[in-house]
C-alpha cells in the first residue's frame, strides 16, 4: 500500500467528466473482513431508503435488487482495496450481466486480483516517486514552490 491507488482512483471519481458521464458514481471501501450485506446495503443507499424490509433481506436477495438498479442506466463504481480473488467474486454477483453502460473500477494491493477482474486489460501500475521527485513535491505542498529555505533543507532531505 501506500503508493498512490486510491488518490489516483479519487481523482477519477471526482471528476467533473467522470461524474457527467455516469449519473450514479458510488465508492465503496473493501475492508479486509467485509460483509457482503454491508457492501450491498452500502450500494442500495444510493437508490433507496434502506428499511427493515431491505434490511431483512438475505445476501442474495439484496445482490439481486444492487444489480436490478445498477441495470437501469449508466453507473460507475469504485471498489477501493479488494483484498482477494475470492473477494472479488463474493462482489460481482451483484453486478448486472452484460451491461455495457456501467463500469467499475477496482484498487488492489495484489496484482492478481487485478487480472482476474479483467483477463482482456492489463492493470495500471503505479511507480514510487524517485527521490528529486518525492523532495519536489515536498517543497511544493510545504511551500507552494519549489523552494526551502536552507535551514529546513537538511530536515527535508
Amino acid at each position: 500500500g501506500g503508493v498512490g491507488k486510491t488518490t489516483l482512483a479519487r481523482k477519477i471519481f471526482n471528476d467533473p467528466v467522470i461524474q457527467y458521464k455516469f449519473p450514479v458514481c458510488i465508492w465503496i471501501y473493501i475492508s479486509k473482513e467485509f460483509t457482503k450485506k454491508d457492501i450491498f446495503l452500502a450500494i442500495l443507499k444510493e437508490f433507496t431508503r434502506i428499511d427493515e424490509n431491505v434490511n431483512g433481506k438475505s445476501d442474495h436477495e439484496l445482490a439481486q435488487l444492487v444489480a436490478a438498479h445498477l441495470d437501469r442506466g449508466k453507473f460507475l463504481i469504485v471498489m477501493d482495496d479488494v483484498w482477494t480473488v475470492e473477494d472479488w467474486n463474493t462482489l460481482q454477483i451483484a453486478l448486472p450481466n452484460n451491461n455495457k453502460k456501467g463500469k467499475v473500477l477496482i484498487t488492489s494491493r495484489h496484482v492478481e486480483v487485478a487480472h482476474h477482474v479483467n483477463r482482456h486489460r492489463f492493470p495500471h501500475h503505479l511507480r514510487l516517486l524517485t527521490k528529486d521527485e518525492s523532495w519536489l513535491l515536498l517543497q511544493y505542498e510545504v511551500f507552494g514552490k519549489p523552494e526551502c529555505p536552507p535551514e529546513l533543507e537538511v530536515l527535508g532531505k
